[in-house]
């Protein structure tokens, strides 16, 4: 009996002994822990990815011209003046490096439809352009120039209409660009027809 409890008394003592030692161990970690700050499990590393977009330059362009533009129609072995207008003409400059632009006109001869001996010469084609109307001019610098406001720009040479000097990109609108013809009374009974350029050029 004495034997029994004097092992039992031994085993108790031993178990203490571990238990204590297991509980120094715990705190001295959580000491090391607090002092130096150490994670028991490591974070996962991260990646960077850079992200690029880029905008590359436009033109210099011109959009919105009419297919037609028809003038007044006059009576046979009448002579006159007859007008005719285009719509809006668009003006678009993107370019990376924008600058000074003209806005360029002019047109061949009249050719009669049915009897091709009949012409109206282009010289008889006068363009008024400072009686259009601008919008969006805000976006560019008018200095150079603007509207091209001579009486007389016969359509037979290449006529600078609008000059414009800027360092912005945008849009510019050129509205009812007015067209003269005069013509005799010799042109018999046809239709006269003729191509009209416009033209956005850089300078």
């Amino acid at each position: 009996m004495k034997n029994k409890k004097l092992l039992l008394s031994k085993v108790k003592e031993s178990l203490t002994r571990k238990l204590q030692a297991g509980a120094m161990l715990l705190i001295v970690a959580l000491m090391i822990f607090n002092t130096t700050g150490t994670r028991l499990i490591k974070a996962a590393d991260n990646g960077t990815t850079t992200m690029t977009f880029t905008v590359t330059g436009g033109v210099l362009e011109i959009f919105n011209t009419e297919t037609t533009m028809a003038f007044n129609s006059i009576a046979s072995g009448a002579g006159a003046t007859v007008n005719g207008l285009t719509g809006n003409i668009v003006l678009k400059d993107y370019r990376d490096s924008p600058g000074e632009f003209g806005f360029y006109a002019n047109a061949n001869d009249m050719i009669g439809q049915s009897d091709d001996n009949f012409t109206i010469d282009a010289a008889n084609v006068v363009v008024f352009p400072s009686t259009a109307t601008i919008y969006n001019i805000a976006t560019f610098n008018n200095s150079a120039g603007g509207f091209n406001s001579q009486p007389d720009n016969e359509m037979d040479t290449n006529i600078l209409m609008f000059n414009s000097a800027h360092n912005a990109v945008g849009i510019v609108g050129v509205n009812e660009l007015q067209f003269n013809m005069t013509v005799n009374g010799s042109l018999i009974a046809q239709a006269y027809q003729s191509t009209l350029f416009l033209t956005v050029l850089a300078i």
